[in-house]
């Protein structure tokens, strides 16, 4: 168990410079439907109206773009079947699922693709 801890806080900090230069990218290139789109796809927490106005999205359309474009990925990402492909490639897990309404399924199927890829 340790270990797929471990290897979860290494590929998280491993991910971080990628992290920055996407959202960097989205937010010089105004593409806020795709940066929303980018964080949920990656089980990212949703950003709040002050960190999207930080990253340069100061009006209400675009800001509603990423919002937009966040809920329908979310909605993919959320998934219960996405749980197990989240688990077994050993991704960490934020919790933007247990909110709804089979986030339990989402979490018990990530949780079973955790442990049948620490056999390999």
């Amino acid at each position: 168990m340790n270990k797929v801890v471990m290897l979860s806080l290494l590929a998280a900090v491993m991910l971080t410079g990628c992290v920055s230069s996407e959202v960097r990218s989205f937010a010089d290139n105004s593409e806020w439907a795709e940066m929303g789109n980018w964080d949920a796809s990656h089980g990212y927490q949703k950003r709040s109206v002050e960190e999207l106005e930080k990253l340069g999205a100061k009006d209400k359309v675009a800001q509603s773009d990423y919002m937009d474009a966040y809920k329908k990925g979310i909605d993919v990402y959320c998934n219960p079947m996405n749980g197990y492909a989240v688990g077994i490639k050993g991704l960490p897990y934020t919790g933007v699922c247990s909110d709804r309404k089979d986030g339990w399924i989402f979490y018990e199927n990530y949780q079973s693709g955790l442990e049948s890829g620490s056999v390999f």
